[in-house]
């Protein structure tokens, strides 16, 4: 159990960002987070990955700050780079061997724009499902909707839980209505709503979130966001709803430094605690080669440019000879594939994208080329 919370809290830790935030940065090469113990920073956790010739991670090792091995963390792809499966697995200091902890498996549908995702539990020598997500995605790659089930008693059906809804204006999304399942009533009520709001950039300046009580909704935290010149994140902060002075008040925040590059090395998680910020995890990033290589600026060859990068709303293929191309495809920063089309065309539409980087793949009859793009 103590590996397992161990686990879990290094990679809630990490998806904190993309789970609540508008910037995730990449899976990094080394990740180490630390702990502050009132006068110092304490190694706690490190994880090192391994990534394939397109650069997705492949592999990652999670060691305890006293170099005991803790977790394996494994990653399957599909030949077009989504992901198939995630394993973890933790390590057994007295067999000496790993065993297997939790799996998830992607099912994607022809055209890539449903998913199901399936997670399972290992218990006594064998796979248990605990439930599964059912992802639709609209024709740019945007996510328009997420059904959470549980497994039912019975090991084989699926149970609704949780639905999330996405509402899009100008290819950006605007709004997320949570619904909870009802199963004595069989319908869908409301849970929560979050709404976007960007700057003249399209980053996203602030998310307010609300919860449905006694047939209205109901204030409940906003993130706000703030960002250096050249549009990088430095930081992120929650403020919760006070009932009682009718305003926000804060209640944590991410800060992003020593940036190299287009990605910040240092993530600082604070608590607001007796009017201060006090600090309680820290985490340290070195990242790989192969997100300069895959081309950090424009990709020129004799063939093909792809310009401009970065880029702001739309990315212009410039085809020099006549190249027709089969497919182009949008991958983030997990594998998940965010825009496809089977058209030749010259001029992408991106606008539905978050700030970020991203995976660009053009396939045509004879190869297929990918590098790296970055949306500001």
């Amino acid at each position: 159990m103590k590996l397992t919370k161990t686990l879990i809290l290094i990679l809630t830790f990490s998806c904190a960002i993309g789970s609540y935030a508008q910037y995730y940065p990449p899976i990094p090469e080394y990740q180490e987070l630390d702990s502050w113990n009132g006068s110092s920073w304490d190694p706690f956790i490190s994880i090192d990955y391994t990534f394939n010739s397109n650069c997705l991670p492949i592999l990652g090792i999670q060691e305890a700050s006293s170099g005991q091995l803790s977790a394996r963390l494994t990653w399957q792809y599909n030949e077009d780079d989504l992901v198939l499966e995630f394993l973890t697995e933790t390590w057994n200091s007295m067999a000496m061997t790993w065993e297997n902890l939790l799996l998830v498996t992607s099912n994607y549908s022809n055209n890539n724009q449903n998913v199901e995702v399936l997670s399972y539990d290992w218990i006594i020598d064998q796979w248990v499902p605990n439930g599964r997500t059912l992802l639709s995605l609209n024709a740019e790659g945007g996510l328009i909707e997420n059904i959470g089930q549980n497994i039912g008693d019975d090991n084989s059906s699926y149970i609704n839980s949780n639905r999330t809804v996405y509402t899009y204006q100008n290819g950006l999304p605007i709004e997320e209505i949570e619904y909870e399942w009802d199963v004595v009533a069989g319908v869908w009520l409301n849970l929560g709503r979050s709404t976007r709001f960007y700057n003249a950039n399209n980053d996203i300046e602030a998310i307010t979130s609300e919860t449905w009580s006694v047939n209205q909704w109901i204030e409940s935290s906003e993130q706000v966001y703030t960002y250096n010149s050249e549009n990088q994140v430095l930081q992120w902060q929650m403020n919760v709803w006070d009932s009682n002075s009718f305003s926000y008040m804060p209640n944590g925040r991410w800060t992003y430094s020593n940036y190299s590059g287009e990605y910040p090395q240092t993530i600082l998680y604070q608590s607001w605690i007796g009017g201060a910020w006090i600090s309680f995890n820290r985490e340290e990033r070195v990242y790989p080669d192969c997100l300069e290589t895959l081309s950090s600026n424009e990709f020129d060859s004799q063939d093909l440019r792809v310009y401009p990068n970065p880029f702001k709303e739309t990315l212009k293929l410039d085809i020099t000879q006549q190249i027709e191309l089969q497919s182009i495809v949008i991958y983030d920063i997990t594998g998940k594939e965010v825009f496809h089309s089977s058209e030749n065309l010259r001029q992408l539409d991106l606008r539905h994208l978050e700030a970020g980087t991203y995976i660009l793949s053009l396939q045509t009859e004879k190869e297929k080329t990918t590098f790296k793009i970055v949306k500001q």
